[in-house]
């Protein structure tokens, strides 16, 4: 069995924010203001998504650095689900070249929707039922098709089970993206819609991901010693 860790979100802000801070929505803590990414597009600015640090959930990155998620929140040109379109970046930063503080997003020309803010209070770790060797599986188009579908659907697309990292990827109905390869690796997953500590009983958006789908961050050289990120939405 594979170790998967689900993100316990808490609508209160961290006050311990810090290089070590996990969130999604609202402003990223450290990230350099002058590193702000535009939409290739639209050449607006986009909107933070996530940030992570290394860690247990995160082994493919060092201790001392950290992921930041972006993409385009200006729904009606831009292909911000496309990993290759440049409406949406990752960025993996070492601690030492972080700002401190929180950093504002920049001012937008398009209505800007209102997302919520969360912090990740705790993991809980969880014994993926999908065994390590069946991996490969899950990034090959046909045999992920041929598995049985307590290993293909192991959550039975429960909500609350799709924003994850560790283990192998939770897909959606449609399956695997084409945008990933079979010598690729998803590292972490982000659902549309989440539930809080204070409020386990309703969902609520953390940004549009094609309205109901899944943001995925993989690694496209997860052989190499560093990893190459990029993010992708399925639905």
């Amino acid at each position: 069995m594979v170790r998967t860790y689900f993100p316990e979100l808490t609508e209160a802000r961290s006050p311990a924010a810090g290089p070590s801070l996990a969130k999604i929505g609202g402003a990223p803590w450290g990230f350099p203001r002058e590193r702000w990414p535009r939409c290739a597009t639209c050449g607006q600015a986009q909107r933070f998504l996530a940030q992570f640090p290394g860690g247990e959930h995160l082994p493919r990155l060092g201790a001392d650095e950290s992921v930041y998620i972006f993409k385009c929140e200006n729904e009606t040109i831009c292909d911000f689900w496309d990993p290759q379109s440049g409406c949406n970046r990752v960025f993996l930063l070492k601690h030492n070249d972080l700002s401190p503080g929180y950093t504002q997003q920049p001012p937008v020309d398009y209505p800007d929707p209102e997302f919520g803010e969360y912090s990740v209070a705790s993991w809980r770790v969880f014994e993926d039922p999908i065994p390590a060797t069946r991996e490969a599986d899950f990034y090959d188009a046909e045999a992920f098709l041929a598995l049985p579908e307590e290993l293909a659907v192991p959550h039975d697309f429960d909500t609350n089970q799709s924003t994850k990292f560790g283990g192998a990827p939770y897909w959606t109905g449609n399956g695997v993206p084409a945008e990933i390869a079979s010598d690729m690796r998803v590292l972490g997953q982000l659902n549309s819609w989440i539930c809080t500590l204070e409020h386990p009983e309703d969902y609520v958006e953390i940004g549009n991901l094609c309205f109901d789908g899944i943001g995925y961050l993989y690694d496209q050289t997860p052989e190499a010693s560093r990893p190459d990120l990029r993010f992708v939405i399925s639905r």
